[in-house]
């Protein structure tokens, strides 16, 4: 894999919670597919609804962080 995102509802509508760019966005489903040009998309689940509704509440903490492809602070 060379890139990966969390799903979340925003608004009635899916979205994902994404490391891209210079920081950490939430981009519509339909863009974040769009973009992709791999051959093949994994999807994953967890089992513990509870355990993947606080990733996906935890991940929004850190919408506009700064990013960077060598993973420096």
């Amino acid at each position: 894999f060379n890139h990966c995102g969390i799903f979340r509802v925003e608004g009635g509508r899916p979205t994902v919670v994404e490391a891209i760019g210079d920081r950490v966005q939430q981009t519509p489903l339909p863009l974040f597919l769009a973009r992709d040009t791999a051959a093949q998309l994994s999807v994953g689940r967890l089992e513990d609804a509870a355990l993947a509704t606080a990733g996906a509440r935890a991940a929004v903490r850190y919408l506009g962080r700064p990013y960077d492809d060598a993973f420096l602070p």
